[in-house]
């Protein structure tokens, strides 16, 4: 059995509050349950103070046998960052422009750029899968996408990883295998509806602000949209959050098909129901329950 926990991002006393919590005990530098393991989904660095003892956590849980864990978009990044760009001199992977930069300084700052800790660190991304296909369960960063990942596949070894020599295709933009890398870390793009706009809480899994008319956003781990011009089940079972909005699951069958219902604080009367479904599969017992904040709204 494994307890799944999604991005860290550098923040190592909530990790180590969330261990304890589900029964793990620290020994010899190393987090472990009597009968569980972790499944850690990616991004363990950028933004947190403590970005550098979120790694060795993860790391030595991994070495130990204690856990599984994948590749998030901001592993992907960091080495892109130090990677030159063999087509232009003195260029890398991912441009060392301001707005990166800025994405990536936090990281940066407690590694050191450029020291031997900053390598061994992206030594270390680079043996992450991309994703994993257990015998339990699917596990990816975003989007578990089978025409991406079948795009995916011929570049990564058998344990799932990016060799080396598909690094720089994987970061060059108008490249297929950019592509794939993009949808199965950062995300399926979809174009919104005319008229059509998304936002979210601080609740929401890789909160997405705003989306323009008729453009495109960049949303995590959906298969495929649904439009209601009314809510496909009683309103009544759908349960607005204090924010005006809510997001609910259900289980059928074998997917789990979550509704997002949306009322907008300027015109009630109008509303779009929006649901999306996914190819996991929830234990007995799943019904509808609050798990976010995410809406779409017309």
């Amino acid at each position: 059995m494994f307890d799944i926990i999604g991005d860290i991002h550098g923040h190592a006393g909530p990790l180590k509050r969330l261990l304890d919590r589900l029964g793990y005990v620290e020994s010899a530098g190393v987090w472990r349950h009597s009968s569980r393991r972790a499944l850690f989904l990616g991004d363990y660095i950028d933004r947190g103070p403590e970005q550098v003892e979120v790694v060795r956590i993860v790391r030595a849980m991994v070495d130990a046998g204690e856990a599984l864990a994948i590749m998030g978009n901001h592993e992907f990044n960091a080495v892109a960052w130090a990677t030159p760009d063999p087509h232009q001199a003195g260029a890398y992977l991912r441009p060392h422009s301001a707005k990166n930069r800025h994405q990536h300084r936090a990281f940066l700052d407690q590694v050191e750029e450029d020291s031997r800790l900053h390598h061994e660190m992206l030594d270390w991304f680079r043996t992450l899968p991309l994703y994993l296909d257990l015998p339990e369960l699917r596990a990816v960063h975003a989007c578990w996408h089978p025409e991406q990942l079948g795009q995916l596949r011929p570049y990564l070894d058998r344990g799932g990883r990016l060799r080396d020599d598909a690094w720089v295709a994987a970061a060059t933009k108008g490249e297929p295998l950019f592509e794939a890398v993009e949808t199965v870390l950062k995300g399926l793009e979809v174009t919104l509806p005319d008229g059509a706009r998304l936002s979210t809480t601080r609740t929401a899994t890789h909160a997405v602000r705003s989306a323009r008319v008729g453009g495109k956003t960049r949303l995590p781990a959906i298969e495929s949209w649904l439009w209601f011009p009314r809510p496909p089940w009683p309103a009544s079972r759908i349960r607005p959050s204090p924010m005006g909005c809510c997001l609910v699951m259900t289980a059928r069958s074998r997917f789990s098909l979550v509704i997002i219902g949306c009322v907008a604080s300027r015109a009630r009367s109008r509303r779009t129901w929006l649901a999306l479904i996914t190819a996991s599969r929830p234990g007995k017992g799943a019904g509808w329950r609050r798990i976010g904040g995410m809406a779409a709204s017309r």
